[in-house]
């Protein structure tokens, strides 16, 4: 699977996204993903730290979606920007 994306998390924390709809986070210590979040129906085109508790997914579904980084499993909130495109 390609990566289209990635950011650091931390020294020891990164996140990647790419076209099989999943965003991952890697853990460098063991390099395989700690956590994998499949809440996108698109490739996972952009990732940003917004800062130390936020981080924000862009998709080809059309979403941005954001997070708490203390419980990734779960969406903040969700826009719908494919009508903005």
């Amino acid at each position: 699977v390609d990566a289209w994306s990635c950011e650091f998390l931390n020294d020891n924390l990164i996140t990647s996204g790419g076209d099989d709809n999943a965003m991952k986070i890697w853990d460098l210590r063991i390099n395989e993903p700690a956590f994998i979040n499949k809440c996108h129906s698109g490739g996972v085109v952009r990732l940003v730290k917004l800062d130390n508790q936020r981080l924000c997914s862009g998709s080809y579904d059309g979403n941005l979606r954001f997070f708490d980084l203390r419980s990734l499993s779960e969406t903040i909130s969700s826009i719908e920007v494919s009508h903005f495109t």
